[in-house]
């Protein structure tokens, strides 16, 4: 038997053989002497011996254990223990039963060692207190120890505390087997054990095996009740799935066989029970969505007590010019595009084209939503910085950075165009004729006025950047845009991206919204289905499937995973010389079956690369597979060119959908946009620390756990939009723990807007910057140094802003 830590029991067995021994107690004195002898011979070592053996039977006194209390109120004692000492003796199984007599007598306890013991156990004032034995025990524990029992053949002579009428145990075997426990010193020679004799202490055992059959009952109705519960949802849901839809087909068979014509009842009767079940749900999630409608109860929870936040108080937050236009708003043209979090101004010298754009944007809206002329003549005063500084009419181009008013980078960069466009709709939206005849809460300023303001006389402005757009960026057959033309008016062939197409379908948009001239909306449904739609499929005659090029890309990013099929082909010869008729693989890593992806970077055939992902032991059937550079696939974190799986990207690809839907219902479109929705959420949502991740590899593993703000705002406003589409509850649950996220996390709530560009995992910034402008790893050209000195700006409140006015949307 193991044991944690050596027993008291068997400490004080041992602790009465070693003054046993130290008593001169051999064989040979204990044939010759008796216990007056013994004690005049050396009395000192006799009462050590006798002290011994009643330690060890009052430590673990029967008598105090059986008591309600401890002799004191502060001490511990025998009570507190599941087993006490009742019989003490010796034992030998080599020995002649007289020799083992004699031995008894001579190892019997001193009357007057018995008596003084006890006297001073009853007036003991320790930690752990002995009590005392009653005065017929006491006795018994002073006379010769004559009490023999038979224990199992073999003779044990001692004395047992139990022999009185009350308790009537004078031998060990009176007890059953398991509740009686024996304890032998151990440090004995084992010659002595099975030659001549040793001591035997037994142990009553019965409050142990007591209580050890209270706790077997309880386990046993524990386990009974868990079986029957089990057994009864077992039952409940066998009779659920299984026997109820087996009775009822039952049933109906039985009530067809008897009249053929109810079967036409039946179907009625099943096809009303399916429509009130739907109208039941539907009216539950329009009584949700009632309780709901109110968007400051989604946040106020976290709100702490304190002031409510909610879509529109947040869009003020950003768009009052006390805090935001004032600070940015530069006298000498433009804006200040790089902020610390509490407002102080670094880097005020630069300007990039991006930036410049958005801030236009924001303050346009800002103006529209809240009817505020001073939010629109602030952004007519950036607009007319972007024309004046950053428009160059002898190039015919814009500056994509501009420091000191002057021009620096001159590579055009249809990312940026996309925000030029972006800003004149944003202007004309803005400038066309609009009531003002309200309250006005903007910056705690109360006017009630009546006004036209124009801004944008007409649509000119709009069609003359997309006109540029379209002899420098269009590609026609490939229905899409180039990314990058170098100052000297190169096109830059070495890549492609999806990036500054989304936000060219963002802008066209907004130009469609702004302008009414369904030239835009046709465009931006053409950059949708290149870049979101599915690409179809195709089988060769030979029945292995082929790889269909296609300009619709987001099909190519839809191999998640690689999916290999194993067809049969006849007169094709094994690589291994194995013969013909072998098994040949063939890829269809391109082929999307729902929840495909769309891929960042591409050739300028716009193909992806595949390559690196099919496996090892496939690879040499993959010579048919598109094989180009992996762009940046060691810089996962790039802010423009990222690698991998963007979820941002995919759920603002979604939002683009949604709102061609709005305009052109096309039904592919919503289901697409849930496909991207869903599928990002479900890869990128951080169940640990809350929020979307940056990125995901195809093998579906995150590359970049950081958090970014932009990432969080844009899924904010595609959530809402999809509930807008599909009234399925489960966006605004969405919609509703992003707030809360978001709330909690990123919405600065001293100055206003949200706090940084990006966190880590667990949602903690690094920096005291607005946005982050750290220098940009693995940069290879002069053109993205100059993006990394702009990021602060470029990453400004555009994303967050904008995505509250979609958000405003389904909140009419």
């Amino acid at each position: 038997m193991t044991e944690r830590l050596p027993t008291s029991s068997t400490y004080g067995a041992e602790e009465v053989l070693e003054d046993a021994l130290r008593g001169g107690f051999s064989d040979s004195v204990l044939i010759t002497m008796n216990a007056y002898q013994r004690a005049e011979a050396d009395p000192a070592q006799r009462s050590a011996y006798d002290k011994a053996v009643l330690g060890t039977l009052y430590y673990h006194n029967w008598f105090t254990g059986r008591k309600s209390e401890c002799p004191t109120q502060i001490s511990s004692c025998s009570r507190f223990f599941l087993s006490h000492a009742f019989w003490v003796g010796i034992a030998g199984m080599g020995q002649d039963p007289a020799q083992l007599r004699d031995r008894a007598l001579s190892v019997s306890l001193t009357p007057a060692e018995v008596l003084a013991f006890d006297e001073a156990a009853a007036t003991q004032n320790a930690l752990y207190t002995y009590g005392s034995m009653p005065r017929e025990v006491v006795q018994r524990l002073s006379a010769n120890w004559t009490n023999e029992c038979d224990i199992k053949g073999n003779l044990i002579i001692g004395v047992s505390v139990l022999s009185t009428a009350d308790h009537p145990v004078p031998c060990p075997s009176d007890l059953r087997y398991q509740e009686v426990e024996r304890v032998v010193p151990r440090l004995m020679p084992a010659s002595a054990y099975t030659q001549s004799w040793f001591f035997v202490f037994y142990y009553d055992l019965r409050p142990f095996v007591q209580a050890e059959a209270a706790f077997s009952i309880v386990t046993t109705v524990f386990i009974c009740v868990i079986l029957c519960i089990a057994s009864i949802m077992f039952t409940s849901t066998a009779n659920a799935l299984v026997l109820a839809p087996v009775e009822k087909m039952m049933r109906k068979v039985e009530a067809i066989r008897s009249n053929p014509l109810a079967a036409t009842k039946l179907a009625d009767d099943e096809f009303q029970r399916e429509e009130r079940e739907r109208r039941k749900k539907a009216e539950q999630s329009k009584s949700r969505w009632k309780q709901l409608k109110d968007p400051g109860a989604l946040c106020r929870p976290l709100a702490g007590g304190g002031r409510p936040a909610y879509l529109l108080d947040f869009f003020m937050i950003c768009a009052c010019p006390q805090s935001a236009s004032i600070k940015a708003l530069d006298p000498s043209g433009g804006f200040f595009q790089s902020f610390y979090i509490d407002g102080r101004k670094f880097n005020p010298e630069f300007r990039q084209i991006v930036s410049s754009s958005r801030m236009v944007i924001n303050f346009m809206l800002a103006g529209k939503l809240l009817q505020d002329p001073k939010l629109v003549e602030i952004g007519r005063h950036g607009l007319e910085y972007i024309e004046k500084v950053h428009y160059i009419p002898a190039k015919q181009s814009y500056a994509f950075t501009v420091r000191n008013h002057k021009p620096e980078d001159m590579v055009e960069q249809a990312y940026g165009y996309a925000f030029i466009l972006a800003a004149h709709a944003a202007a004309r939206a803005a400038g066309a004729p609009w009531l003002k005849n309200m309250y006005s809460a903007s910056c705690g300023t109360a006017r009630r006025s009546v006004r036209r303001f124009q801004v944008a006389k007409d649509n000119a402005d709009v069609g003359r950047v997309f006109d540029l757009l379209e002899r420098k960026f269009w590609l026609p057959d490939k229905g899409a845009y180039l990314d990058t033309i170098s100052a000297e008016g190169v096109v830059d062939n070495s890549y492609r991206g999806q990036n500054s197409n989304m936000h060219m379908c963002e802008a066209l948009i907004a130009a469609y919204e702004a302008t009414k001239e369904t030239r835009y909306l046709d465009r931006a449904e053409v950059l949708a289905e290149t870049f979101a739609a599915h690409l179809g499929q195709k089988e060769s005659q030979n029945g292995s499937h082929r790889i269909e090029s296609s300009r619709k890309l987001a099909a190519k990013g839809g191999g998640l995973p690689i999916v290999v099929h194993w067809v049969p082909s006849q007169g094709l010869v094994d690589p291994a010389g194995r013969g013909a008729g072998c098994l040949r693989v063939a890829l269809d890593c391109i082929r999307i079956r729902g929840g495909g992806f769309v891929w960042e970077h591409y050739d300028v055939n716009f193909e992806i690369d595949w390559a690196s992902w099919i496996p090892q032991h496939l690879a040499l059937f993959a010579s048919d597979a598109p094989s180009t550079q992996e762009y940046n696939k060691n810089d996962p974190t790039n802010i423009y060119r990222p690698w991998g799986f963007q979820p941002g990207h995919q759920i603002e690809w979604a939002k683009n959908l949604l709102n061609i839907y709005r305009h052109r219902p096309k039904f592919w479109m919503v289901n697409r946009a849930k496909e991207l929705f869903d599928g990002a959420w479900e890869l990128s949502w951080d169940e640990c620390h809350g929020g979307l991740v940056y990125g995901f590899g195809p093998d579906r593993k995150w590359c970049d756990s950081e958090k970014y703000f932009w990432v969080q705002g844009e899924s904010i406003a595609t959530a809402s939009l999809l509930y807008e589409a599909t009234k399925d509850p489960k966006y605004i649950e969405k919609y509703v723990c992003l707030w809360q996220y978001c709330w909690k996390h990123w919405v600065d709530h001293e100055h206003g807007g949200w706090l940084c560009f990006k966190m880590s995992r667990s949602n903690e910034r690094t920096n005291d910057e607005k946005a982050m402008c750290d220098q940009v790893q693995s940069l290879v050209t002069r053109e993205r140094v100059l993006l990394a000195e702009a990021i602060a700006g470029g990453k400004c409140d555009y994303h967050t802003l904008v995505s509250c006015v979609e958000a405003l949307r389904p909140f009419k």
